[in-house]
Parts: structure tokens; C-alpha cells; sequence
């Protein structure tokens, strides 16, 4: 009794450090990782298990470990291998010779690996001692109250100082998908938990009917469109399930009817997740501005260089940036947003195949029957699970200490009871020993997580990082180029480390170090237009010529960016321009770096003064005397810039000439004509091609006294003045008309179509000089 009533509490404890995971912030940081990997170890040496889980599920766990321990061979003996080669810059930089590139932090995450696969093994094996309904009931009252908090806390926006999602103010985790993930398991095993208490004539089963809809209510608030359809589709397809095997079609029928309602409650009342699944159910040309689909496309791109052993544990996001085409952006993607993807591309074809391995031959000996005593329980997790591996097809979950932790407890709760007979005592002592190393590596990561020295981690690389940061903001650049230097000998892919260390270079007038490392911090940083920009800005104020090559590749990247490219790279070249104005012996290069690029060259025009727009003008008129490569919209502004700075007359003569330029160069001329004072001219220009705006419905039907008074109290209320003047138009008093819209558009920020809507009525009384400046205003404010 006493060896059971200690199982018993052993078995609480794992569900409790089970759910210790998500409270964690998710676990996501080094200190909460070691925190709960720790606590597992001990648990299982104070109680290891007396089965084996199964012959294949050991195979597959073992080949999954086997093959994460292949990066740590020679490279050589793989042959040639492309992504390798491709991530060795030009200026040359020293990998280590395995098949990983980065083997310290590999290690880590290897560790973390095998912590998992320990850990679901030992769940696996386990002879739960307590009734799985009283550990399933702990589980899902934790995750209710998880839920119930992460309402509470986004109705009053606070947030634990632990937990990680500063976005959304909802949930642990940094990513809101994995908070509504755990959550999701959590209401399918709240609506197993209802039809097991109804099966047996219990009141309490009304409780968990509730708890499920309340923790669906806290995914639709997370936001998560993902885990809204976790928890419908998973709940479902259960109940369908549940029908299928029992025949008990009232009861389901409930339940189908409960799940139909929690759909249309979320239609009408989801808010900002049903805007966001919205988005996502529109047809493919729209849908295209969902990120994770060029994320997943440059992965599977990159799953199918990596062969059957992978590129090793750890090296996802430092190897995918050099890798992105599709995806190419300012942001660096650390996932590439699905398990399965990450897993294959890591552990290659292999793990892949052994992953699925496992869950294949555990479901096939634990599948749940329908006469069982537990159906309704096991074949809630068994859905649990299920959901969790298809999540994973579009989310990174799996790969969640805080997330993957409650699945691997379902996992191993499915197994049957009775199932294989008991075995050597051989299985503690085996158990015991697997658990030395997770132990091991979880005082390791402690240790490094607060500072102390220790072989390199994660955590090493972001203090070290922080220490360079802070010796180079108070001007020792020697020790900052050191302590960076021993970084990159354990993360020889850290772009930020090698930037820091450029600067450092800076700093002690090392040009030449400055620029190689600049540019292998380009290389590892591979998509980023800002970070060849800032790289430039450096390189400016100490050798001016040096910062054209980063910002050549700014402007490039800029153009190919997933984002779009056109304003950014825009923006760019201003910055550019403006950083270069100090420094006239570069112009010529800055003139270069926009290449035939009209945007750039319009750009460019701006800041040039008049002997220098002529000669880029007749360049450009020479190149191409249409001007047929220059979009209209730039086309308008250089016949506007030509006014200005150029040749006013001889634009007037191409503008007679050509008269397919008048679409778009009309204003530039009416611009000309009302310099010489010619407002009649300018203005029938303007009627010609400025267009008519459009304008705001009028929705107040106040008597015009009263909408008098109201703009009189607020002056810069435009919709009242508004419709203050449409019932002045209405009334024919044009003259009060007019006096109101004066007083709209002399008000800071008024919508341009009151603009138009002032020379209109000028230009009825002929007062041509008064319709141009309005009018002009109206053009010169609509893009």
C-alpha cells in the first residue's frame, strides 16, 4: 500500500510538472527548460517504471536519437553537401568539421531531444496508479483556470512578469498559437470528461460541458485562428468517432449540436480571430500575404537538400537564412512554421520516419476500444494527440517544451491497462541511468543560465552578446573584439556577433577587419535590408567609398523583399542621400547605386539641384525619350520636379508635342501657366484631368440650425461642417457654402475632397486665382 499510495503521488506530480511547463512562460527560456527537465529526471529515478513501452516504439525512439547524433560526424564522410558550402562566406570564416556547423549549441539541443524522448518514453512505460479520470479531471480544472486567468488578465491587460506574450496580453507563451494549443487538448479532454461523468448518471458532468465552452472562449480571445479550429475540428471529428463506436447517437447528437452553437458563437461574436481566419478562407491571389506560405515553401525547398540525416539539431534558423527566396524579408525566421518541416530538415527523412514510427505502432497497441470502461477518456487523448500532430503540420507546437510536454502526457495516458506484462527490474535501473543525462544537461543549462561559466550554451551566446553590446556603448572596443572572437568559436553563424565586432574594429581603426566582417555579417544575415544599411552608415563617417557595397546590397535586398520592395527601397535611398549629403566626393557613387532604377532616379531628382537634374534628365531622355519604363505615378512627379528645377520651357514644348505625357504631366504644367499667372489656363487643366473625388455620405438630418450650433461649439468637426454645407448647397445659399468649407479647409488635417469642393465653388464665380489654390491643394494631396 504504501509503494502504491507513493506511485499514486508520483503520478499527480507528473501532471502537475506537466502543466508547470506552459505556466513557465511556455518554457521556452533556458532557465525554465533546465527547471522542468530537472524535475522530470528526479521523478523518474524516484519511481521508475517496470515495463518496456513496446519493441517498436523503442526501435523508433532510438533510431530518432541515433540520427540526431550523426551531426556530430565528419562532414567529409556525407559527401558534397550544397547548404553547407553555401553557408561559407567569400572572406572565408571557420566552421567545425562535423556535419553540424554549430556542434555546442547542437549538443544542447540534442540534449533537450533526448530529454523529450526520455521523458515520453518514461510516460509510455508508466503504471498509473492513480484513475486516469482524477488525473484527466487535474489536468483540465489546471488548464480552465489557465484559460479563465488569460481572459482575466486581457480584460484588465496584465501580464505575469514569467510569461512571454507582450502582444496579445494572453497566455504564457510568446506565440499565442501554442497558448490556445494547450488549451484546445484541453477542451477536447473537458468534453471526453462530460460524456464519461453523463455515461455513468453524473450531474458533474454539466460542469466539464462548461469548462469547455469557457476554454473555447479563451482561444477565440487569444486570438488564435489555428486553435479555434483545433478545438471545433478536434471535438467533432470525436464525437463523430464516439457515435461510430458506440452507437449512441442521442447523446452525440448533444454534443454535435453544442459544437454547432460554440461555431456559430464564434462566427458572430470572434472578433479578431475570425477577421484573421477570414483572411485566410479568401481565394489564393488574397491569401498569398499569408507569410508562413512562402515560409513553407523555402523549407520544403531546403527539406529536400538536407537528405536522409539532416543538417543537425539547432542549426534551423542560422542555415534558412541563407536559404530564402520566396520568404525574403526584414524579419529572420527562426522556424519554419510547421513541426513537421523543422524535424526534417533537422533530423532528415530518417527522424522524420521515426517520429512517425512511434506514434503509429503506440497507437496500434493502445488503440481504444469501444467497450472499454475508459472509451470515452482514452479516446478523448487519443484525439488530443491526433489534433496536435495535424496542428503541427502548420505550427511549430512540437517544438514547444511548455506545448509538447501536455501532448506527450496524453500520449502516454492512452496506454492500455494491462498491456504487455511486467518485466526486469532491469527497466528501473535502465530508466535510471537514461535519466542521469537530461538530469545532467538540465544543471548544466542552469548553471550557464545564471551566468556562471560553463561549456557553451544557448544562453552563453545571448550573455556574451549582451557583454559586447555593453563594452562597446562605453568605448572599450578591445575587449568588445575579444569576448566577440571567443563567441564565434562556439556560434560561428551569429550575424550579430559579427557585426558587433566590425563596430568594435571601428572603433580602433581597423578598417580592413571592419569590412570582412561586415560582410560575413551580411552573409549570415542574409535578408535583411536595414542590416546593410546600418552597416553602411558605419563604414560612412570612416572610409565614405567603403559604405557603397552595403548599401548596394540594402537596395537590392529591398527590391526582392517579400514585403515589397518599392517604398522600402525608396525609403532607403532617401536615408542614403541624406547620410551622403556631407560628403560631396561620394555623390557620384550615391548617383550610382540607383542604377537605371526609375524609382530610384526620381528619388535621386529630388535632392539634385538644377545643373544636376538637367544632366540626369537628358540622360534619361536620351536612354528613353518616351519615358515609357517610368510608371505613371513617377512619371507625374518628374514632370512636377522638372517644373521646378529644370527647363521649364522645353518641358512645355514636349508636353505640346507629346500629348500622351498630358495624363501625367498636367499638373506640372498647369503648375507653369499658374506661375505666370495664368489661373483660367491652370484651372481648365485641372477640370480637364484632376477628377472628382468621393464624397461622404450625408447621415445627419438635424435642421441646419442645429448642425450650426454644433459646428459652432466644434469647428473641427469635418462631418458636421460637412453636412453643414450640403444643407447650405441644399437651401441654395452658396455663399454660406462656401464660408463653411473655408473654415473646413483652413483646419489642420481636413480631408482633401473639401479642398476640391472650395474651387469648385470659386471656380463658379470665376475667381480663377482662388479655384487654382485650392484645386492645387487637392492634387497635390492625392497620391
Amino acid at each position: 500500500m504504501r509503494a502504491d499510495g507513493r506511485n499514486r503521488a508520483v503520478d499527480y506530480l507528473i501532471v502537475i510538472l506537466t502543466l508547470l511547463a506552459p505556466l513557465l512562460g511556455g518554457t521556452t527560456d533556458q532557465w525554465s527548460q533546465g527547471i522542468v527537465v530537472l524535475a522530470g529526471a528526479t521523478l523518474i529515478w524516484v519511481s521508475p517504471p517496470r515495463r518496456w513501452p513496446g519493441r517498436w516504439v523503442l526501435i523508433f525512439s532510438m533510431v530518432l536519437l541515433a540520427v540526431g547524433l550523426v551531426c556530430f560526424l565528419p562532414h567529409r564522410w556525407f559527401g558534397e553537401l550544397g547548404w553547407r558550402a553555401r553557408m561559407i562566406p567569400d572572406g572565408g570564416v571557420r566552421l567545425a568539421g562535423t556535419l553540424t556547423v554549430q556542434p555546442w549549441l547542437s549538443l544542447q539541443a540534442w540534449l533537450l531531444l533526448g530529454s523529450g524522448v526520455v521523458w515520453g518514453l518514461y510516460l509510455m512505460s508508466r503504471e498509473w496508479s492513480a484513475s486516469p479520470r482524477r488525473l484527466m479531471s487535474l489536468y483540465a480544472a489546471v488548464c480552465l483556470v489557465l484559460g479563465v486567468f488569460g481572459i482575466v488578465f486581457f480584460a484588465t491587460d496584465y501580464l505575469p512578469p514569467w510569461w512571454k506574450d507582450e502582444r496579445a496580453n494572453f497566455g504564457p507563451f510568446p506565440n499565442r498559437n501554442q497558448t490556445a494549443n494547450v488549451l484546445a487538448l484541453a477542451g477536447i479532454l473537458q468534453l471526453a470528461l462530460a460524456y464519461h461523468a453523463f455515461g455513468r448518471g453524473r450531474r458533474f458532468g454539466y460542469f466539464w460541458a462548461a469548462s469547455s465552452v469557457l476554454t473555447g472562449v479563451g482561444i477565440v480571445v487569444s486570438g488564435s485562428r489555428g486553435g479555434t479550429i483545433l478545438l471545433l475540428a478536434g471535438a467533432l471529428g470525436w464525437l463523430l468517432w464516439v457515435t461510430a463506436q458506440t452507437g449512441r447517437l442521442n447523446r452525440t447528437s448533444l454534443g454535435v449540436a453544442g459544437v454547432l452553437f460554440g461555431l456559430t458563437a464564434f462566427l458572430l461574436f470572434g472578433g479578431k480571430t475570425w477577421e484573421r481566419l477570414e483572411k485566410a478562407l479568401k481565394p489564393e491571389r488574397e491569401m498569398a500575404v499569408d507569410f508562413r506560405i512562402p515560409v513553407q515553401k523555402d523549407a520544403w525547398a531546403l527539406l529536400g537538400k538536407t537528405s536522409w540525416h539532416g543538417i543537425g539539431v539547432g542549426n534551423f534558423d542560422a542555415v534558412f537564412a541563407r536559404h530564402r527566396v520566396a520568404s525574403a524579408a526584414e524579419n529572420r525566421v527562426i522556424h519554419p512554421e510547421s513541426d513537421w518541416f523543422w524535424l526534417g530538415i533537422e533530423l532528415g527523412w530518417v527522424g522524420l520516419a521515426a517520429v512517425l514510427g512511434v506514434l503509429a505502432a503506440w497507437l496500434a497497441q493502445n488503440w481504444p476500444r469501444a467497450h472499454e470502461t475508459h472509451f470515452y477518456l482514452r479516446s478523448g487523448m487519443v484525439a488530443g494527440v491526433l489534433v496536435f500532430c495535424l496542428h503541427g503540420i502548420t505550427d511549430v507546437s512540437g517544438h514547444r517544451v511548455g506545448a509538447l510536454w501536455p501532448a506527450l502526457l496524453l500520449f502516454g495516458l492512452i496506454r492500455r491497462p494491462g498491456a504487455d506484462g511486467t518485466t526486469p527490474r532491469a527497466v528501473g535501473r535502465a530508466f535510471r541511468l537514461a535519466a542521469l543525462v537530461p538530469g545532467g544537461a538540465a544543471l548544466w543549462w542552469l548553471i550557464a543560465a545564471l551566468g556562471f561559466t560553463t561549456w557553451p550554451t544557448y544562453a552563453t551566446v545571448d550573455q556574451a552578446r549582451t557583454r559586447v553590446q555593453r563594452l562597446l556603448s562605453n568605448g572599450f572596443f578591445g575587449q568588445a573584439a575579444e569576448l566577440a572572437t571567443r563567441a564565434l568559436e562556439f556560434a560561428p553563424l551569429d550575424a550579430g556577433l559579427y557585426f558587433n565586432r566590425a563596430v568594435a574594429a571601428l572603433g580602433t581603426d581597423d578598417i580592413a577587419g571592419a569590412v570582412v566582417d561586415f560582410h560575413r555579417s551580411r552573409h549570415f544575415e542574409a535578408n535583411s535590408a536595414e542590416w546593410c544599411y546600418v552597416q553602411g552608415a558605419a563604414l560612412l563617417l570612416r572610409s565614405p567609398v567603403m559604405a557603397m557595397a552595403p548599401w548596394y546590397e540594402a537596395l537590392e535586398r529591398a527590391r526582392r523583399s517579400w514585403e515589397g520592395g518599392t517604398g522600402r527601397k525608396q525609403a532607403l535611398y532617401r536615408r542614403m542621400l541624406a547620410d551622403s549629403a556631407d560628403f560631396p566626393e561620394i555623390r557620384h557613387e550615391v548617383r550610382a547605386l540607383a542604377g537605371d532604377d526609375p524609382e530610384l532616379i526620381a528619388v535621386f531628382l529630388r535632392s539634385a539641384g538644377r545643373e544636376e537634374f538637367d544632366q540626369e534628365l537628358r540622360k534619361l531622355l536620351l536612354a528613353d525619350p518616351e519615358l515609357a519604363s517610368i510608371p505613371d505615378a513617377q512619371k507625374s512627379e518628374l514632370f512636377l520636379l522638372w517644373a521646378q528645377k529644370g527647363d521649364r520651357q522645353f518641358l512645355e514644348e514636349q508636353l505640346a508635342r507629346k500629348p500622351e505625357w498630358q495624363s501625367a504631366g498636367w499638373f506640372a504644367l498647369a503648375t507653369l501657366r499658374a506661375g505666370r499667372g495664368e489661373y483660367p489656363e491652370a484651372c481648365a487643366l485641372f477640370q480637364q484631368y484632376g477628377g472628382a473625388p468621393v464624397l461622404p455620405e450625408v447621415r445627419r438630418t438635424e435642421p441646419r440650425r442645429q448642425l450650426e450650433r454644433d459646428f459652432l461649439l466644434r469647428p473641427d468637426d469635418f462631418y458636421t461642417g460637412y453636412s453643414l454645407f450640403r444643407a447650405h448647397l441644399d437651401e441654395g445659399d452658396a455663399d454660406a457654402a462656401l464660408l463653411t468649407v473655408r473654415k473646413l479647409t483652413n483646419q489642420a488635417g481636413c480631408p482633401k475632397y473639401l479642398h476640391h469642393l472650395e474651387g469648385t465653388l470659386w471656380a463658379e464665380r470665376e475667381k480663377w486665382r482662388e479655384a487654382w489654390l485650392a484645386w492645387a491643394r487637392y492634387a497635390g494631396g492625392v497620391k
